[in-house]
């Protein structure tokens, strides 16, 4: 497991995305991008699973973004700009349509493209240890178009501007003060803190949880109003086992097992 550069594995109901590349701060290759949808994809179909973890093995770095070792190629040789285009997108698009929450925990630096794989997440957790930046500018790059409404759509067309024109660095405090992560934490609480928050999801209605993330996803999507799919979603509610538990539970006054 130790030299892997991106893999999974699963605790219980909790699974884990992790990246390990010490030697490039995480830094993130086609192939890497690539592998993330394959890994992905057997969590989603795993019912056991009920939260998914984005992470780091290595210390103090979430990810640096995308690997700059790769750009002289993309420079010289035009073939290989779609593929990794879509590579990219492809990988972001995984996170932010697993079936799953999703959970980013940053606990270092996040950086281009690394700050997309965060945004791509459900929840950002992260530590005083943290900070941001999206420094396409600095490159004379674009910032993938889905990562930048996800961006806008946290932060506002404002702020975003602010990061993405200017290659503002953000840190913990002030990416918390625009809403572009949801709790800051010490380092050392880091993990209890997660953990606490990933088994409150479990504890709740993997149903409810499941369609509600279909129902954002298809908002974020551009859908304005209901529709065949999103009706009959509402109505199979009632018929479905975590809603018989969850009213025997509330009769019962007691806390439901789902």
């Amino acid at each position: 497991m130790s030299e892997a550069r991106i893999y999974s594995e699963i605790n219980g109901s909790i699974a884990y995305l992790k990246l390990n590349r010490s030697e490039k701060r995480n830094a993130l290759t086609e192939e890497m991008w690539r592998a993330i949808p394959d890994l992905l994809a057997p969590l989603d179909a795993n019912e056991t699973v009920r939260v998914l973890m984005v992470e780091s093995d290595v210390d103090a770095v979430f990810t640096a973004g995308a690997d700059i070792a790769e750009f002289e190629t993309l420079l010289n040789d035009p073939a290989t700009r779609e593929p990794n285009r879509a590579a990219i997108a492809g990988g972001l698009h995984a996170i932010a349509h697993c079936l799953k929450p999703t959970i980013a925990v940053v606990d270092g630096l996040a950086r281009g493209a690394g700050t997309g794989v965060a945004l791509a997440a459900d929840f950002r957790i992260v530590s005083e240890r943290a900070s941001f930046a999206i420094t396409t500018s600095k490159l004379g790059l674009l910032y993938p178009y889905e990562a930048t409404k996800r961006l806008i759509s946290l932060v506002g067309a404002q702020r975003a501007k602010e990061m993405i024109f200017t290659a503002q660095l953000l840190s913990a405090d002030q990416a918390l003060s625009i809403g572009l992560v949801d709790q800051v934490v010490p380092h050392e609480k880091l993990r209890e803190t997660v953990d606490a928050f990933a088994a409150k999801l479990c504890a709740l209605s993997s149903y409810t949880i499941g369609e509600m993330k279909g129902y954002f996803q298809l908002l974020e999507d551009g859908q304005r109003f209901e529709s065949d799919a999103t009706i009959e979603a509402f109505r199979n509610a009632y018929g479905d086992d975590d809603f018989a538990e969850g009213l025997k539970a509330f009769k019962e006054k007691r806390t439901a097992k789902f």
